[in-house]
C-alpha cells in the first residue's frame, strides 16, 4: 500500500458512500484511542464490516518499538462514535 503525504486523504470509495450507518468523508473515533479520523473506506470482509480510517497525525499501532500510523482498517465494533465533519468556513 502506498502512503500517501501526511496531509492528504486518498478515499477508497466516493464521498458520501454509506454502510451500516458509516459514511466515507465523515469523522470517526477510534475506541482503542479515543483518535478522531475520517473515513476513508468501508468493506465487508470476512463477514465483518471494516472501516477504514485516516488520521492527520499518526497514531501507535499494537506493535513494539512504538511504531506510528495514519490508516487503520477496524471492525465497526472498534469505532464508538461517527458524525459529519463541521461545514467549512
Amino acid at each position: 500500500m502506498n502512503t500517501p503525504q501526511s496531509n492528504s486523504i486518498q478515499f477508497d470509495q466516493p464521498i458520501g458512500h454509506s454502510v451500516g450507518g458509516f459514511t466515507v468523508g465523515h469523522q470517526a473515533t477510534m475506541s482503542s484511542s479515543k483518535a478522531q479520523g475520517t473515513i476513508t473506506g468501508l468493506k465487508h470482509e470476512n463477514g465483518q464490516l471494516i472501516v477504514s480510517l485516516f488520521f492527520a497525525q499518526p497514531q501507535p499501532v499494537d506493535a513494539p518499538q512504538g511504531a506510528l500510523c495514519h490508516y487503520f482498517h477496524l471492525n465497526w465494533r472498534n469505532i464508538t462514535s461517527t458524525w459529519r465533519p463541521a461545514a467549512a468556513a
